[in-house]
C-alpha cells in the first residue's frame, strides 16, 4: 500500500509540471528579466513558435522551451556580435549571423525582417525615439551561397544614451515586415536577449583652483579627472558665474585615470564676491568624489594696496594659496 501510495504521488506530481508547463506556448522565448521587459508567456512575451519545424534562427544554435528562462539564460543566445564600444551621439554597429535550414530549397522569398531595441536609457522599455535602433531590416536567404550569413548593420546611438555601465537589447528574426514590435509571439525564427555592457563616461569636475584673482586678472582653473577604466576624447567642459559670465572649452585627451588643470580663461571685471561654477557633461559613477556633476567655489575678486604689494615681492603665503583647492565652497 505505501509503495502504490508513493507511486501515485510520483504520477501526481509528474502531471501537475507537465500542466505547468504547457501553460506557455512551445518557442523560443527572450530571457531579459520580467518585469520590466515583456519575456514570460505570461506578459505576452516575445516568443517564436517552432513546434512545426524550425527554418530559420539566429546564431548557430535555437533553443525551444515552454516560458522564458529568467533572467538571461537562455542556452544559445549567439547570434549577434557587438561591435563596442558605443558612445552616445556616435555610429556604431553589430554582426548578425542568420542561419536557415535551406537556402536554396524554394522557401524564399519572401524575405526575413530582423529588428533590434536598446534601452539606451535604461528606463526599462523600448519605446523611447532612436531605440529601435534596427526596424525591418530585409534578408533574402535565396541570395546566399550556403545556409549561413553575417550581416555587418549600423545604427545611430542617441545623444542622451545612458551613463550606466549595462542596458538590455532585445533581436527579432521573422517574417513580416511590419511585426516590429518586442512583445508578442511571431511564427518561427528566433527571439535573442542581451545585457549589453556599456563603457561608462566618467568624467568630472574634481576641484576648482582659484589661484591669484584680482580685476583684470585671473588663473582660475578647474581641475578635470577621468575616473573611469577608458580614456576620453573631446571633453567639454563649462563654466558659468552668478554674474552672468559663462564659458567652455574642450580637453583634447584625457587618460584613464589621469587629471589636468585647465585654465578657464575667465577675466574677472568686477569686485566683490562672485559663485563660480565648472562642471562636464560626461560625470558618472564610478567615484563619490565625482557623484556630482560640478563643483563650486566662491571667489573674491578685491585685493588691498598692500596685498598687491606683496604679492609683487613674491610672498610664501600666496604661492602656498595658490597650489590650494576646493572641493566645495572655498573663499579667498
Amino acid at each position: 500500500m505505501k509503495k502504490a501510495a508513493f507511486l501515485l504521488a510520483i504520477f501526481s506530481l509528474s502531471v501537475f509540471t507537465a500542466q505547468f508547463a504547457l501553460a506557455g506556448d512551445y518557442a523560443d522565448y527572450g530571457d531579459a528579466p520580467d518585469p520590466p521587459y515583456c519575456s514570460l508567456f505570461e506578459s505576452d512575451g516575445a516568443r517564436h513558435i517552432n513546434s512545426e519545424a524550425i527554418y530559420e534562427w539566429l546564431g548557430e544554435n535555437v533553443d525551444l522551451e515552454f516560458n522564458s528562462h529568467q533572467v538571461n539564460n537562455d542556452l544559445y543566445d549567439d547570434g549577434v556580435v557587438f561591435n563596442t564600444p558605443y558612445w552616445p551621439g556616435d555610429t556604431c554597429s553589430v554582426d548578425v549571423t542568420i542561419s536557415v535550414s535551406q537556402w536554396d530549397g524554394g522557401r524564399y522569398p519572401p524575405n526575413l525582417y530582423l529588428d533590434a531595441w536598446f534601452d539606451w536609457n535604461r528606463d526599462n522599455d523600448w519605446d523611447d525615439a532612436g531605440e529601435n535602433a534596427i526596424c525591418g531590416y530585409s534578408i533574402d536567404p535565396s541570395t546566399w551561397d550556403g545556409n549561413t550569413k553575417t550581416y555587418n548593420i549600423t545604427f545611430p546611438v542617441p545623444s542622451y544614451a545612458t551613463n550606466l555601465s549595462f542596458i538590455w537589447a532585445r533581436f527579432r528574426l521573422h517574417y513580416s515586415s511590419t511585426l516590429n514590435q518586442y512583445c508578442q509571439q511571431s511564427p518561427y525564427g528566433e527571439v535573442e536577449d542581451h545585457r549589453l555592457e556599456v563603457p561608462v563616461h566618467d568624467v568630472g569636475v574634481h576641484a576648482i583652483v582659484p589661484g591669484y584673482e584680482m580685476v583684470g586678472h585671473s588663473d582660475i582653473a578647474a581641475t578635470v579627472r577621468n575616473y573611469g577604466a577608458n580614456d576620453e576624447t573631446g571633453i567639454d567642459l563649462y563654466w558659468m558665474t552668478d554674474t552672468g559670465d559663462s564659458g567652455a572649452t574642450t580637453i583634447d585627451t584625457l587618460l584613464s585615470q589621469q587629471e589636468k588643470d585647465v585654465n578657464l580663461g575667465w577675466t574677472p571685471d568686477t569686485t566683490g564676491l562672485v559663485s563660480l561654477t565648472a562642471w562636464t557633461d560626461l560625470a558618472g559613477d564610478e567615484n563619490a568624489f565625482n557623484d556630482t556633476t560640478s563643483r563650486s567655489a566662491v571667489i573674491l575678486h578685491r585685493c588691498s594696496r598692500l596685498l598687491r604689494l606683496y604679492l609683487r615681492c613674491g610672498g610664501e603665503g600666496y604661492r602656498r594659496r595658490r597650489r590650494s583647492r576646493s572641493y566645495g565652497d572655498a573663499e579667498l
